[in-house]
């Protein structure tokens, strides 16, 4: 069986996430410094490689349902490890290679992902307790005149 349309999806793929794991580490760097206008271009990349790798993943679909029906295997029993057992030595290689470049990735990917979420979260966390501080809060309290009895430092109506 000849697997190199795969390996040749499976490497773009792979290219991608790298790319995506660099622009998260520049991401990362933004929301450290609070760079609003660095965060919003690089979601801008961002999406176009997911779009980009939605589209790899289509043609990866397609050349795994070429393999199943040519290999003899129910196509949501294929993975790589079933493809591997019909390639060559060659192949083989090219495609464990790949398989453990895509899951490094992957992994790197999540872990920045976890770090930038939090980050943001503790962003807006900030945020909020210094809303709560100068008084700007949607939750006031009011008293039986109907006056508001939460003080504040900031005037809302400006």
């Amino acid at each position: 069986m000849d697997a190199s349309r795969l390996i040749n999806v499976l490497e773009q793929q792979s290219n991608v996430y790298q790319v995506l794991v660099d622009l998260s580490q520049k991401m990362q760097d933004a929301i450290m410094i609070n760079n609003i206008t660095k965060i919003d271009s690089l979601i801008k990349m961002q999406m176009a490689l997911v779009m980009k790798l939605s589209s790899l993943e289509r043609k990866r679909s397609e050349i795994a349902k070429d393999i199943s029906h040519k290999v003899s295997v129910p196509e949501e029993n294929l993975n790589i490890s079933e493809v591997k057992k019909h390639l060559g030595e060659e192949q083989f290689s090219k495609l464990e290679t790949l398989e453990m470049k895509l899951n490094e990735s992957i992994s790197v990917l999540a872990e920045i992902n976890n770090t930038n979420s939090m980050l943001i979260n503790n962003g807006l966390d900030l945020i909020e307790y210094s809303l709560e501080i100068l008084g700007v809060t949607k939750d006031s309290t009011y008293n039986i005149k109907g006056n508001n009895n939460h003080k504040q430092i900031i005037d809302e109506k400006v």
